[in-house]
């Protein structure tokens, strides 16, 4: 594409309003961009941040015109190709501070991990959840508002179990005793706390009894401590 990067980036913005226009036209599936095109094109552009930071945010808006459990069977997308991006998002949220780019990112790697069980052999989850829960934490940390909070505790359920199937002695003790998870935790906002109910529950229920799961139950204990009187 041989247009300033400016320019570049002004068609890749456009290109993310494409999904809302589908919805409300009812395109046909049949007819959608091949917006994977972008995706790769954008790949190689890993150096410029202004335009590497487009990834997530065409993602995690056009998956959303597919049915949750054929967004990537659909797209053909192989487990390798999934690996690859997600290593491509993990990098740009690590690297930008910018509350929007870090939201969407997490938000499309929700639904790359959540969306195929394949990963294991591609992609570390312990070290995915050391690198991502802190970041998540943070921004928890700093929205009240049930449609971004809601995909946040989700991701953040998924990293923990994830990470405790991969490995038994996985341990984040480190980012959930930050002050950050200690203000989350003891936070009166009733939504937040429903929330982290639903996580607390989605995570212990997913292993069998007697599982060691260190890291999720202290943050329950904690959270039973700042809200319950014995």
């Amino acid at each position: 594409m041989n247009l300033p990067n400016e320019v570049q980036d002004g068609v890749f913005a456009m290109l993310g309003l494409l999904p809302m226009v589908y919805e409300k036209r009812n395109i046909d599936q049949n007819a959608y961009y091949d917006f994977l095109k972008a995706i790769k094109y954008l790949q190689t552009k890993s150096d410029d941040m202004n335009l590497a930071k487009r990834i997530p945010i065409l993602i995690s808006r056009w998956v959303k015109l597919y049915p949750s459990n054929l967004k990537w069977s659909l797209l053909n997308v192989s487990v390798q190709v999934q690996a690859e991006i997600l290593q491509h998002v993990v990098t740009i949220v690590k690297q930008i501070n910018n509350f929007v780019i870090r939201y969407e990112c997490c938000t499309c790697i929700k639904s790359l991990i959540k969306a195929d069980e394949r990963f294991r052999g591609f992609l570390n989850f312990v070290e995915l959840a050391q690198a991502l829960i802190p970041i998540v934490v943070e921004l928890l940390g700093t929205i009240a508002n049930s449609s971004t909070i809601w995909p946040l505790i989700e991701l953040l359920a998924l990293l923990f179990t994830k990470a405790q199937f991969a490995s038994d002695q996985y341990n984040v003790t480190e980012p959930i005793q930050s002050p950050t998870m200690e203000l989350i935790l003891k936070s009166e906002d009733q939504l937040l706390m429903s929330a982290l109910v639903d996580m607390l529950k989605v995570v212990i229920a997913s292993f069998p009894p007697g599982t060691r799961l260190t890291a999720t139950y202290i943050v329950a204990l904690k959270f039973i401590h700042y809200h319950f009187e014995v």
